[in-house]
């Protein structure tokens, strides 16, 4: 789709020439370009009303630009102190729109640029400086003190780049084409070119110099006469076809279809498109030929196809009243999804941005624009007016956003300095974080600060003359050094107790080996790769390999473990997973909707299958939780079936779940702001939270079915930008949560009598060292560990004598324990890491590592999928239990007594119930710290409260009337969690039973095991009974728990995070308004190691404005899974609502890479299923390859 350019004639020296004068899009909308007598062009007029006016000095630059309400940004030239001859055509400054200087450019003699600066509040802060030492040479100096010397041939191409001390370098076509034909890296590593006779690369062989089977070569066809590729192919080192992409294109140059071909099977992916066609015009079937029309996806088995509706018409009111008109001819109208399901935009403003935006589920979002284009306001559009959620957005004069508003009054203010680098954030409460800069804009101090200015937290950094981060000092000194290759890997890390960690890389720049406490016990995992950038082989520390297949589409195929032994899988014409077979033979087959939706899961014992349900609203819904389009709303499964209400807002209002007979009921409730405010208890009990100015949680109060409301918490306190730092117990009973400078935790206090009394001293690597009573007179354990972090010798308090002494081997496998002189040894067979004895006590397994049996006759079976679903004594079977479609244990029978269990959506159990449905215990949630527990007494209730530990492990439970502790879980007791609780601490005679341990875990009196969501945990032996259900990239050590170090580490759910950044902008304001935006993300530590990734995405939908184009907004990614796999993050791309980020530019209540998904806050968009506010449609591709670096110790997560 072209615009039209419309010239006009004027005439110059008596000769007639032409200028542009118009620029119109597809939708008729218009720029207007307006010149003056000298043929300078004096004004833009846009359609939305906006005019920007040019003016021009005595030598005809242009002096300024205008945007209209006082926005001016202005242009200087020729100063003499900077122009060394006075040149009044050069550049020599920049003021934009807030009156202050924004840069200034140096020249030479010759009107070469030899400096330019950025201005800070005191003066220059960033700049560059050039020498041009000869014709063929430039010597460039930046404010870090890099030197980077250019080299160049007659042709000004650059032959080679040397910096640090490396060089990079380039050798040309000499035959008078002058193309690259090849490049070596700074680490010698090189890449050579194949070009057509249309300069297009046909070829690059990378790593072409390597002899190691690491080089790789991708071919590339072109089209005849467009500029575009046909076809793309991926040789592995021995130029055997690995891969292979096609494309054909219309005589528009658009993609028809794309298809990804596997050669080895001949299997294809093809997704085709279609676009309005002239005939399509003439017929009245579209309005504007080259509109897209239809996107059909690669399913065969399914129905992809989506659809694109275009008005077909100018509103009437456009003719008379342009600047205020709906729609124009070409604009989107509606977007159909594979099921039907409809989003249209309402409305555009005159420069073709979205005003008015309505979902599947027919709530509308209305968007408002500052004349520039930058977004100002989102509104959700409530049922009644009050109901409406608005977020405002100011700006400085220069664009960058000034403050965020959110629904509830509550805001962030963002200051920058001259050079437009974020130095503060501020929130409405006085908080702030506080940037130091160096003079190339690197963030080499954070502060965060209360109301009064005292500081809180800090963290200080130092970077190379490269820009690269060298040294992270924490608020005490400890500082970690990182030493880079000349591509910029990390090859050395020296940590704050001086261990050393190394890694090599392959030469495509993909981590090759991590040797840990190199010196040491160097622990060496090892990584390799195919010509796809798939991990293909780890090899762990103790030289045990899981090898991955792949086939030419990319699936994984075949995951061969030590520990799981061989795992197959197929997938379905999309790349869905279709099957997966364990090592016991046990296949379980996955379908998919037309939008690639979870829709069952079937097993060979069909009565385990696993049904889920979309857009359908339940009968148990209300009317006003009705909104069930895109939204998973019903699981039916082997315990029976959960179903789900949603609000217009999207947030999840009711869950209920069927257990067998029994019937449990959630309700969740939100303040007018969209936070969590509430939720109702299968019983009837009723928490309400209530709320700061900041949303933050001051007091949480129950009201018990029949009773009157009790309060559980108040008083809540905060550290700036930061968790809790105490609160007030309904019965008085205070406790403080101090933080030190790194927000560790330094001291729990309670004063009153059998309260927690701890504070907490840490070693440079941030383990706990030390824990002493609040009041540091006495201490009570002391911790060391080993090269690897994982924790060595528990010692006796005063007197620093060892209490348990653990032994591992270099993948994080227990070897031996020592108590009391006595030595436990645990042994594990050559071939993997099932641990086959304690103490010479047998344990066996099944083909999929599931313990199965101890020699003392306990045994473990499994279901079809994987979970332990009986326990048995001999014969004899002990206790059943029973799992719901999301992994959760919601049943577990005794005998004849049955328990049942409900999750809250973050997993957390919020109750434990009897045979007939009754209440037991409900647990009540602050965050993830549990803090109270309404106990069945009688025929009433009970509320105790819970006090947790620096993790959120509960440790004292305080009866609420007496005030006495009635329950206690000592943290100075085994340190894995093998010792049992207190249960009758006031020696009442009355034992009060509880069973959350560590965050995540419940434990289980029949087996001793502590459930564990999707594992179960043995704390007698410190590790898991089952492999990770991921296999290895769970953790290099698939039984271990939390590295070894169960006093620093939790691991309630095992997902990986990527955290980052992401920067793109919004365009395109005729047609279809989209976005682009460059992710650059970096994961968890998992097995020893992390990725960072840059990843594309394109989205469409709507229109952000052009602020976006120069801020950066922090973000944070969920991608489901326990492993690290950087290609979980490309695909499918959507992007929802509007925010700001602690970096200060625009962030979102949502994104989707693939299987990535940011996190919902608690009180804000209930999960992805939430309402999508601007793009819901877009794609996801890496630039570039992922990178490794080693991190961590060895273990699991």
């Amino acid at each position: 789709m072209d615009v039209t350019l419309v010239y006009s004639t004027y005439i110059h020296d008596g000769q007639p020439l032409l200028r542009l004068s118009k620029v119109i899009d597809v939708s008729g909308r218009e720029l207007s370009f307006i010149y003056d007598a000298n043929r300078f062009l004096v004004g833009i007029q846009l359609s939305s009303g906006q005019y920007i006016s040019y003016g021009y000095g005595e030598h005809q630059n242009l002096i300024f630009a205008d945007y209209g309400d006082g926005q001016v940004k202005k242009y200087i030239y020729g100063e003499s102190v900077l122009a060394s001859d006075g040149d009044q055509g050069l550049l020599t400054g920049i003021i934009h729109e807030d009156g202050a200087r924004y840069s200034s450019f140096f020249y030479d003699v010759y009107g070469r640029v030899i400096k330019s600066v950025l201005h800070g509040e005191g003066g220059p802060t960033e700049s560059t400086e050039i020498d041009y030492p000869s014709a063929s040479q430039s010597v460039v100096r930046t404010m870090n003190g890099e030197v980077r010397t250019y080299t160049y041939n007659a042709s000004r191409q650059i032959l080679s780049v040397v910096s640090n001390g490396e060089t990079e370098s380039s050798v040309y076509d000499t035959t008078g084409k002058g193309w690259l034909k090849s490049q070596t890296d700074r680490n010698g590593v090189k890449t050579d070119y194949g070009y057509n006779d249309m300069f297009q690369q046909t070829q690059r062989i990378e790593a072409s110099n390597d002899s190691m089977g690491r080089k790789r070569t991708i071919q590339t066809d072109w089209h005849a006469t467009l500029n575009v590729p046909t076809e793309r192919r991926t040789l592995n080192s021995a130029n055997v076809l690995v891969a292979k992409t096609t494309w054909i294109y219309n005589a528009r140059g658009q993609i028809l279809t794309v298809t990804q071909i596997d050669p080895a099977s001949g299997g294809a992916r093809t997704t085709t498109s279609t676009y309005c066609e002239q005939a399509d015009v003439t017929a009245g079937m579209c309005p504007v030929a080259g509109l897209v029309t239809s996107t059909d996806g690669p399913r065969t088995d399914e129905v992809d196809l989506t659809t694109y509706t275009y008005y077909p018409e100018d509103d009437g009111s456009c003719h008379s009243s342009p600047t205020i008109c709906p729609h124009r001819k070409g604009d989107l109208w509606k977007l159909t999804n594979a099921l039907g399901q409809v989003t249209e935009i309402l409305a555009y403003d005159a420069a073709g941005r979205p005003l008015s935006v309505k979902d599947t589920n027919g709530i509308v979002t209305e968007l408002t624009y500052q004349p520039r284009g930058w977004l100002t306001s989102r509104t959700v559009k409530g049922a009644t007016l009050a109901e409406d959620r608005s977020i405002l957005i100011d700006y400085w004069a220069n664009g960058l956003v000034k403050r965020m508003t959110e629904e509830d009054g509550s805001y962030t203010d963002y200051s920058y300095d001259a050079a437009h680098r974020l130095t503060r954030i501020k929130d409405s409460s006085g908080n702030a974080i506080q940037y130091t800069l160096d003079n190339a804009g690197n963030r080499t101090g954070e502060a965060t600060r209360d109301p009064n200015g005292g500081l809180a937290r800090s963290v200080s950094r130092v970077y190379d003359l490269l820009g690269r981060l060298q040294s992270q000092v924490d608020a005490y000194s400890h500082a970690t050094d990182y030493i880079y290759d000349g591509n910029g890997n990390v090859t050395t890390e020296i940590d704050a107790r001086g261990r050393v960690t190394k890694n090599t890389y392959d030469p495509l720049n993909r981590l090759a080996q991590a040797i840990q406490d190199m010196g040491g016990g160097a622990a060496t995992t090892k990584f390799q790769y195919d010509a796809q950038n798939q991990l293909t082989r780890v090899t762990d520390p103790k030289g045990l390999h899981t090898d991955y297949t792949y086939n030419g589409l990319g699936d994984l195929t075949q995951l061969s473990s030590p520990d799981t032994g061989v795992t197959g899988y197929t997938y379905d014409s999309g790349g869905n997973r279709k099957t997966h077979t364990d090592a016991r033979g046990v296949t379980a087959v996955y379908e998919y909707d037309g939008l690639n939706r979870l829709t069952e899961i079937a097993y060979p014992n069909a009565s385990l299958n696993v049904g889920y349900q979309y857009d359908t609203v339940n009968s148990i819904c209300a009317s006003d939780e009705s909104y069930a389009q895109g939204r998973l709303t019903r699981i039916t499964d082997a315990s029976g079936m959960t179903q789900y209400c949603y609000n217009r807002f999207g947030e999840l209002t009711r869950k209920m779940q069927m257990t067998g007979s029994q019937v449990f009921e959630v309700r969740y409730h939100y303040d007018a702001a969209g936070r969590l405010a509430g939720q109702t208890y299968p019983d009837g009990t009723v928490l309400d939270a209530v709320l700061d100015g900041e949303g933050r949680v001051v007091e949480l109060g129950i009201v018990p079915s029949g009773g009157g409301r009790q309060v559980v918490l108040t008083g809540v306190t905060y550290a700036p930008f930061g968790p809790s730092t105490g609160w007030t117990y309904g019965n008085g009973r205070n406790v403080m949560r101090s933080l030190n400078q790194n927000y560790q935790p330094q001291a729990i206090h309670d004063a009153d009598t059998g309260g927690l009394s701890l504070w907490f001293e840490f070693d440079a690597m941030g383990n706990l060292a030390r824990l002493k009573d609040a009041a540091q007179s006495s201490t009570l354990a002391q911790y060391s560990y080993d090269a690897l972090d994982r924790l060595e010798h528990v010692k006796d308090g005063p007197t620093g004598t060892p209490i348990e002494t653990f032994g591992y081997d270099a993948t994080g496998n227990r070897t031996s324990v020592l108590r009391a002189g006595v030595i436990t040894a645990y042994a594990y067979p050559a071939s993997s890491h099932r641990l086959s004895s304690v103490g010479g006590m047998a344990r066996s397994y099944d083909a999929a590592g599931n313990t199965t049996g101890l020699s003392s006759g306990a045994g473990y079976a499994y279901n079809d999928a994987g979970r332990l679903t009986l326990a048995t004594h001999g014969s004899v079977v002990e206790a059943s239990y029973g799992y719901n479609g999301k992994g959760e244990q919601v049943r577990r029978t005794q005998g004849t007594d049955t328990t049942y269990y409900v999750y809250d959506e973050a997993g957390r159990m919020l109750g434990e119930y009897g045979n007939a449905g009754g209440m037991q215990q409900q647990v009540i949630w602050f965050g993830n710290m549990p803090v109270g527990v309404l106990h069945r007494s009688g025929a009433g209730h009970a509320l105790h409260y819970i006090e947790p530990d620096h993790l959120g492990t509960p440790r004292v439970i305080i009866d609420g009337i007496r005030n006495v502790p009635i329950w206690t879980w000592s943290i100075t007791g085994e340190a894995f969690g093998s010792t049992p609780p207190d249960e009758d601490p006031d020696n009442d005679g009355v034992a009060f039973a509880f069973d959350l341990r560590y965050p995540g875990q419940r434990y289980d009196n029949t087996t001793g095991l502590n459930y564990n969501y999707f594992r179960d945990y043995d704390p007698s032996t410190g590790r898991y009974v089952q492999s990770d259900p991921i296999g290895l990239m769970g953790g290099i050590n698939t039984y271990g728990y939390v590295v070894g170090n169960p006093l620093l580490n939790s691991d309630p759910r095992g997902l990986v995070t990527w955290r980052g950044y992401a920067h793109g902008a919004g365009f395109g304001h005729a047609v279809i308004a989209a976005a682009r935006y460059n992710f650059h993300l970096v994961s968890d530590c998992v097995n020893g190691r992390q990725a960072s990734v840059d990843i594309d995405a394109s989205f469409f939908g709507g229109g952000l404005g052009a602020p976006i184009t120069y801020t950066i907004s922090q973000v944070s990614l969920d991608d489901g899974k326990s492993e690290i796999d950087p290609y979980a993050l490309t695909g499918s791309a959507s992007m929802k609502g509007a925010g700001l980020a602690a970096g200060g530019g625009v962030a979102y209540s949502g994104f989707q890479l693939g299987a990535g998904k940011s996190p919902g806050a608690w009180g804000g968009q209930g999960g992805w299923d939430a309402t999508l506010y601007w793009y819901p449609i877009g794609n996801s591709k890496m630039d570039g390859s992922p990178k490794w670096v080693s991190c961590g110790a060895c273990g699991s997560k």
